[in-house]
């Protein structure tokens, strides 16, 4: 059997082949979830959060237009959606510092000095403003591009290049600092 695109397994699943909503799931549900968890930090709500977005692909797969964009940016359009509506839900919500077994991500260097880098950027994404945080994890942990991001956040394409500009040069610095201290 030939693999089939996210196109073409959307265009089933519009005939409501539960087959191809559960291949979509399986291919795009970990990257998803690291989008996700990344956003809110909190792993039960980041499950949650998953779920409801492939219930969502399921509930509004008639919407899909792959001529408006792939499914990838349109899935990470719902669940960066969701975040937002969670995160605004939850006010009293505190940015938590990360587990280190929460996520893992594979990094070249010592383990010592990916594990400071790791707790380093934790604490930088958990500084920023949405926007900027959303970018930085679209671009860096979910290798989107410039014109994905613009789309899935409805913003134009300069601001995010000068917002990821702006975000990196900010995490330079405050990894200057921090070296710096130690």
């Amino acid at each position: 059997m030939d693999i089939l695109s996210d196109e073409e397994l959307m265009e089933k699943v519009k005939q409501k082949d539960i087959e191809a909503y559960n291949s979509l799931y399986t291919r795009h549900a970990p990257k998803t979830y690291q989008f996700i968890f990344l956003y809110i930090r909190q792993k039960q709500a980041a499950e949650d959060l998953l779920q409801e977005t492939f219930i969502r692909v399921y509930v509004k797969c008639r919407s899909y237009k792959s001529e408006k964009a792939s499914f990838r940016t349109w899935l990470h359009q719902i669940a960066h959606r969701l975040c937002i509506d969670y995160y605004r839900k939850h006010s009293k919500f505190k940015w938590q510092q990360m587990e280190l077994d929460d996520y893992s991500e594979k990094h070249q260097g010592t383990i010592e000095q990916n594990i400071q880098n790791k707790i380093l950027i934790q604490q930088y994404l958990g500084q920023l403003p949405d926007k900027e945080r959303s970018i930085l994890i679209l671009a860096y942990y979910q290798g989107f591009t410039g014109k994905e991001i613009s789309h899935i956040l409805n913003i134009p394409e300069g601001t995010v290049k000068s917002k990821l500009h702006y975000s990196l040069k900010k995490l330079n610095k405050s990894i200057e600092k921090e070296l710096n201290d130690s």
